[in-house]
């Protein structure tokens, strides 16, 4: 009688912890029909368990009731197992077994549970004195057939399941079938063959017991390794029945004695029944706040709400004004609620568009996580681009080269998943996991979230990416808008000049030309001479003038070819001075602080460089003072100057001179300039690469300088 007691016992305790879990596995995904299937199964499988207790409540039991609940229980069972066979099915398949299998299983299932209740499989069953004996159908074979085919084949796909996956699935698939392993046949042979052979049957209640072993390893594997999203469904199922229990039950049992003691009254009936409802609309909240908590305490305390987690770190991205630090923030949130050593968002060269990798990321040093951002142009297997997850736990499963190299450089780093960082438009870079603190496996619930984590970060990513490129596209247009006006505002102002600056000389040489036609015989050869010398200047003018606009032409429309090469700077010196008149030509002093200097850049641009420079020093000083022509060698170039004593500039000055068709007309010596000479030489400058500055103030003249690189070997 003790040892019936100790079996009705463990099986009621085991029972509960079926339906339990069955509410815990439906509840966390209603609609996953991996959740579905295996909640039925383990329902059908706790009413087994309890199917007996009429039977043993009631102290001499009626054949009729005996077999009955022998046919019920044959008929759960077997629709447990045919359910279990359906979860093992989709848990094979990833998720669901298919309509053909369904169709075929369901009605199959449905019709050998159904043949369970008929006289067919038992005909009677008795107890007397606490013996058990039963009669069998003819049929009876065929359901213990049933239910070994239904168990054997359920525990080969689990061997399959294992054999055939890497990791975490593998573990999952590898306690169901230890658990059921042992289960199955042992139940087969305790509630099954024994019974058969044997009259009266006294295996049946051990197999009771037993039904721990695969609740236990199921409980496990759901737990320990996430086979289903069950743990927040524990937490909050929890934190509902201590709720009710704890402020639910009270209330009603308040209300109800209330009620009864002041049962004629009805006015103070009316005042207790809306106190109770005050008090339950106030009180609920809090007590369910309060009742949650102590389920996070008590239930997986490492545990996170991943929909809340997911909504913080979106909003921590968001609140930033550089997208990148917001990422910073959202990992170093996530890092520390997963408990993990690092965790780190790599958008490589190829996406950003800028030739630089943008490294976002978290790590935990002393107990404490930080967070860090950097940009690098390093070529890492683990930032190139991927559309699935890389596990460091599918070692044992790579046979490929490039896929070992990649799990051997994670496990050099300490990274157990590499997780795409996947946008609406395609990949944008890879979340590099590290390990957990407490050195345990990667949870699957966390590789869920961080999944979803990623994808919620390559959006922002993206979009970011795309403003960027946007904004870069303004950017392009504002310049070539402002390309646009400045090149109508040249035009404009060309047409402006060359009407003025043209005129000039050719009124000098009409004028001249009608005196020679109309007046020729009355001049003396030295007048004659004159006018010539006269209008030879004003051809030269003009041919200057040409030479200028064609200059800046060639220049600004990209029609010179710059060919980089050594060159002699004594060479440039000298042909730069040939071009100035010979007065001052005399002026010029050449200073060469080196020996055979060489510069490597293009003659054209130097000698432009040179000659307008010269130009500018010439008629910006008086005709005696001297211009000097600089060259110093310094270790890897060298510094070119040209000096002039003339009046000097106005700081403010220094940069505008540099614009076309500037001109200071008050320091004109000559009055040739039409605000052309130091603006080819900006933009010759520009072609070879460098910059020309001026230093120079007001009565001391002005220094223009620009540095050339030295020719190798120079």
């Amino acid at each position: 009688m003790g040892n019936a007691i100790v079996a009705i016992t463990v099986s009621y305790i085991s029972a509960a912890l079926g339906f339990f879990l069955a509410f815990s596995i439906y509840r966390a995904k209603p609609k996953g029909f991996l959740n579905r299937s295996l909640a039925a199964a383990f329902f059908l499988f706790s009413l087994w368990m309890i199917c007996p207790t009429p039977s043993r409540i009631v102290a001499d039991p009626s054949p009729l009731l005996v077999t009955w609940i022998y046919r019920v229980s044959y008929f759960l069972i077997t629709l447990a197992g045919g359910l279990f066979l359906i979860f093992c099915l989709a848990f094979l398949k990833g998720g669901h077994p298919g309509r053909r299998w369904l169709r075929f299983l369901l009605p199959s299932i449905a019709a050998l549970s159904l043949l369970n209740l008929t006289p067919w499989i038992l005909t009677q069953a008795t107890c007397a004195n606490g013996v058990y004996r039963q009669t069998n159908g003819p049929l009876h074979p065929l359901s213990i057939a049933t239910t070994c085919v239904l168990g054997a084949s359920s525990l080969w796909l689990i061997h399959l399941k294992r054999r055939r996956s890497p990791g975490i699935d593998r573990a999952r698939a590898t306690y169901i079938l230890i658990g059921f392993g042992v289960f199955i046949p042992l139940g087969v042979l305790l509630a099954g063959v024994l019974p058969a052979l044997m009259s009266p049957d006294v295996t049946t209640d051990w197999i009771y017991p037993l039904t721990l072993i695969p609740i236990g390893f199921t409980a496990y594997a759901i737990l320990r390794h996430r086979l289903l999203d069950v743990r927040m469904a524990v937490r909050q199922t929890f934190s509902y029945l201590l709720t009710l229990a704890l402020f639910g039950v009270p209330l009603v049992a308040i209300y109800a004695l209330t009620s009864a003691w002041w049962n004629n009254d009805a006015e103070l009936n009316l005042a207790i029944s809306v106190s109770t409802l005050i008090i339950a609309v106030a009180f609920t909240p809090m007590a369910l706040r309060w009742a949650s908590r102590l389920a996070s305490r008590l239930f997986f305390s490492g545990l996170y709400d991943a929909v809340e987690l997911l909504h913080e770190a979106s909003v921590a991205i968001t609140s930033r004004k550089d997208i990148r630090d917001g990422v910073v923030v959202c990992l170093v949130m996530a890092c520390g609620r997963l408990g993990l050593k690092e965790l780190t968002a790599v958008v490589p060269a190829a996406v950003t568009g800028k030739g630089v990798n943008w490294i976002m990321g978290s790590g935990e040093r002393g107990g404490e996580t930080f967070g860090f951002r950097r940009e690098d142009d390093e070529r890492s297997r683990l930032y190139r681009l991927r559309d699935r997850i890389v596990l460091a736990e599918d070692w044992d499963t790579v046979v490929e080269t490039a896929e070992e190299t990649l799990l051997s450089e994670m496990r050099e780093r300490g990274l157990v998943a590499l997780v795409p960082l996947r946008g609406p438009g395609g990949t944008q870079g890879t979340l590099l996991v590290g390990e957990k603190l407490n050195r345990f496996s990667l949870d699957p619930m966390d590789l869920d979230f961080l999944d979803q984590l990623a994808a919620r970060i390559g959006l922002f990513i993206e979009n970011h990416l795309l403003s960027l490129h946007l904004m870069d596209r303004v950017e392009e247009l504002s310049e070539a808008k402002r390309m646009l006006e400045e090149s109508d505002r040249f035009k404009s102002e060309v047409i402006s000049i060359t009407s003025h600056e043209f005129r000039i000389p050719l009124s000098v040489i009409n004028g001249f030309a009608i005196i020679l036609r109309n007046y020729f015989p009355r001049l003396s050869q030295e007048e004659r001479d004159e006018i010539l010398d006269h209008i030879v200047s004003s051809c030269h003018r003009l041919d200057s003038l040409l030479e200028k606009f064609l200059t800046v032409s060639s220049l600004r429309d990209g029609k010179v070819a710059v060919e980089m090469s050594p060159c002699s700077v004594e060479a440039a010196f000298n042909e730069a001075c040939s071009t100035l008149p010979g007065d001052a030509r005399r002026r010029v002093r050449v200073v060469l602080r080196g020996n055979g200097m060489q510069a490597e850049t293009d003659p054209y641009c130097l000698g432009l460089i040179l000659k307008n420079l010269l130009d500018n020093a010439r008629r910006f000083s008086d005709d005696l003072s001297p211009i000097t022509l600089l060259a110093e060698e310094r270790e890897d170039h060298i510094e070119v100057e040209v000096r002039d004593e003339g009046e000097g500039i106005e700081p403010e000055l220094s940069e505008v001179i540099f614009d076309p068709f500037t001109r200071l007309e008050e320091m004109d010596k000559h009055g040739e300039g039409i605000g052309l000479g130091l603006y080819i030489v900006r933009l010759a400058a520009d072609l070879i690469g460098a910059r020309v500055t001026v230093e120079s103030s007001p009565g001391r003249g002005a220094a223009f300088r620009f540095t050339l690189p030295k020719a190798q070997g120079s």
